[in-house]
């Protein structure tokens, strides 16, 4: 029974991880920008609409960039195998220190007669652990880590450029990593994770409206999905993988590119983003240095008209060099 009891534990979180995956799936950019902008339809001059789309689309496009850089691709560098157990029911544990950025790309609002996309790189520090939970199923001498389980966490500091009124953006993160795997001499390391981080507010802009024609302002948390393989070729762990962020938001934005100044309040946005990334790690002994790269997919299609000269932000890579520490 107690044999029975171990092994349904991963089962349950198992089928917990399918119906949150179906809750990530992307929505259409279209139907997540539009929350913001029905709100500027209501703007009575074609000019003033046109800016007023430009600040939505900045919001949509500045709060996945800064989710990226905290959370980054890969939840536990240079793998996708658990951490596991020890020898009886001491859990291993996992703890990284990481230095990241990414390029962010977004319109530019805060003069209502500039047009074009700017570009500007946000640098992230973070400090990421994993516990193992749960051993998981060897059912072969070399196919273990069945249902491995593994409770994450972390925090991060993302330092914003001068236009944004925080100085810098401090997240924190909890979740888990499902183990599908465990990497052997004939098989990768296959796992699934899924984090809850909170990422606080950010303010792009002058809120009064008086040093800026354009403003937002964003309470933040993020819904991240991650799967990821992992296999050693020659001397170096290669690990590659696939995600999904979905960033919910409270957001106040406005323009003042008509007379009358406008600001709206939509709460409850929702904004997803794909990203792909690889890890190429170095191992030694409980030592692994990983250095990542990845690619965060751009907002795809706006339902709004921006202004003569704007531009979509396309998509924007993103990199991290890490140092792990497995004991």
């Amino acid at each position: 029974m107690r044999w029975f009891a171990a092994a349904a534990r991963p089962l349950v979180g198992a089928a917990l991880l399918v119906p949150a995956t179906a809750a990530l799936t992307p929505a259409p950019a279209r139907a997540q920008a539009s929350a913001l902008t029905d709100q500027c339809a209501s703007v009575p001059s074609d000019f003033g609409q046109r800016h007023c789309n430009q600040v939505a689309l900045a919001a949509v496009s500045v709060q996945p960039g800064i989710g990226v850089v905290a959370a980054m691709g890969n939840p536990v560098a240079g793998t996708a195998s658990t951490v596991g157990m020890r020898m009886g029911a001491s859990p291993r544990v996992s703890l990284t220190a990481r230095i990241g950025a990414a390029l962010v790309a977004a319109p530019r609002i805060l003069d209502a007669t500039a047009s074009g996309t700017r570009h500007f790189f946000l640098p992230g520090l973070g400090v990421d652990g994993a516990v193992g939970l749960l051993e998981g199923l060897s059912l072969a001498p070399t196919v273990g880590g069945v249902f491995s389980l593994d409770a994450l966490g972390g925090v991060a500091l993302v330092p914003l450029p001068g236009d944004f009124r925080e100085r810098a953006n401090v997240s924190w993160a909890v979740g888990g990593r499902l183990g599908l795997l465990r990497e052997s001499f004939t098989l990768p390391g296959v796992s699934a994770s899924l984090m809850y981080r909170h990422l606080g507010r950010v303010t792009l802009g002058d809120p009064a409206l008086f040093s800026s024609d354009g403003f937002f302002q964003s309470r933040m948390s993020m819904v991240s999905l991650r799967a990821a393989a992992s296999k050693r070729i020659y001397l170096v762990d290669v690990t590659v993988g696939v995600g999904v962020d979905r960033m919910f938001s409270d957001t106040r934005f406005g323009s003042a590119a008509t007379a009358v100044p406008y600001t709206f309040t939509v709460n409850g946005l929702k904004t997803d983003r794909g990203c792909g990334f690889v890890d190429v790690a170095w191992t030694s002994l409980v030592w692994q240095m990983v250095g990542e790269l990845g690619w965060q997919a751009g907002p795809g299609a706006f339902p709004g008209l921006l202004p003569a000269g704007a531009s979509m932000p396309g998509g924007a890579p993103f990199g991290s060099l890490a140092l792990r520490l497995t004991i």
